[in-house]
This record gives structure tokens, C-alpha cells and sequence, in this order.
């Protein structure tokens, strides 16, 4: 997903991830596992962790929701990443 990007005035990619129960992991871990696979400029630059990820009626990941809540309140339900 985009999301704004002060620095460059564009949009900077940012990763929802949702964490499982009992499991710790940080938003550097995550970066640095991705940055293994991914070139530096398709790391996301930020990692949200969030309880769930809304989903449309037919069970797939409503893109649009995720951004409207992003945009809206900057996801309230946030993890915390400790």
C-alpha cells in the first residue's frame, strides 16, 4: 500500500502486517528479513501492525478500506510493536 510521504511528496510504500499471537517481532525485524529478498527501494518504508485486515464480502483484502483508514485515522487499532 502508498501512503504519504512528506520527504519526497509522493507516496512511500508502508506494509500492513498482522502479528500472531505469542509471536514478537519488530518493524526493523520485518524490514531487514525483506531487505534479504527485495531491492533497498522496495523496502517498505514503514510496517503497520494491526489486528486484522479487512477483507470484502467474498473474502478477499479490501484494498480501499485499508487505505481509507490508513488516510482517516492512522489506523487506531495499531499493535503495539513491543
Amino acid at each position: 500500500m502508498g501512503g504519504p510521504d512528506e520527504h519526497w511528496g509522493g507516496e512511500a510504500v508502508v506494509a500492513i502486517v498482522v502479528k500472531k499471537p505469542g509471536f514478537k517481532v519488530t518493524e526493523d525485524d520485518v524490514k531487514k528479513d525483506l531487505k534479504k529478498v527485495l531491492a533497498s527501494y522496495k523496502v517498505p518504508k514503514r510496517i503497520i501492525f494491526v489486528r486484522e485486515i479487512p477483507k470484502t464480502q467474498i473474502g478477499k483484502i479490501s484494498k480501499r478500506e485499508l487505505r481509507e483508514r490508513y488516510l482517516r485515522d492512522g489506523f487506531k487499532d495499531v499493535l503495539d510493536t513491543s
